[in-house]
This record gives C-alpha cells, structure tokens and sequence, in this order.
C-alpha cells in the first residue's frame, strides 16, 4: 500500500512482506505486543470497555491480524479472539486504514507495530 506521510508529505510504500501467514499461535504474539506498545493488559484489551487507548489498541491488533498481505485467519476466526462479531473486524480495519492517511499517531503507531509483528513473524518462519 503506498501512503502519503503526514509527517513529511512523502510517499512511501507501507506494505507487509508478503509469503507470511500469520497462525492461531501467532495472534496471541500480535495481541502481546500492541498490549505492550499501548500498555494495556490482555484483559482490557479483551473487554468491552471502549476508552480511547484500550479501543485504538484493539483496532490496531484486528488490523495488523487481518492484513491482506499476511492473512492466515478468517474474519470469524480472528473475531473469536476477540470474542466479537467479524463485522467488528472488518469495521476496525476501515478505521485504521482511513486513519494511516489522516492521523499522524495511528500512522507512527502502525508503521512501527507493523515492522515489529513482520519481524515477530520473519523469526518465527525462520525457526521453523
């Protein structure tokens, strides 16, 4: 996908490695690190509360699992997880997406957890 940064109007290409296929086991390391970067706990994450960082956590974990370039997992699979519907999935998706052009915050988070899950991923492929 190729972005325009709101931090230096330059275009960049924010794409995913492609080949890697992101796992049932795999979703719990995604969830850890966004729960991490925004320090939130796995149970906040989980819940229905939707503050602003609990809720922005959340989205960004459902887009970086469903992502075109690396889905493994169906909507209804990931929305499990989560213990919501898959339309939630699709819905956080479109938010996250449309936020990458408008919103300088969910632009760094996003750049910076993507790199962080294909590195997560890139190790595990490696050691398997």
């Amino acid at each position: 996908m190729i972005v325009i940064c709101p931090y230096c109007n330059q275009v960049h290409d924010y794409s995913p490695p492609q080949n890697i296929k992101i796992t049932h086991a795999q979703v719990y390391d995604i969830i850890d690190l966004c729960c991490e970067y925004f320090g939130v706990t796995r149970t906040q994450l989980f819940s229905t509360y939707r503050g602003g960082t609990v809720t922005k956590a959340r989205h960004i974990a459902m887009y970086l699992i469903y992502n075109e370039e690396r889905n493994g997992l169906s909507l209804k699979e990931i929305g499990e997880f989560f213990n919501r519907d898959h339309s939630t999935i699709v819905n956080a998706r479109i938010r996250c997406r449309d936020a990458l052009f408008t919103k300088q915050d969910v632009y760094k988070d996003l750049t910076i957890l993507s790199g962080q899950v294909d590195i997560l991923l890139s190790k595990l492929k490696v050691a398997s």
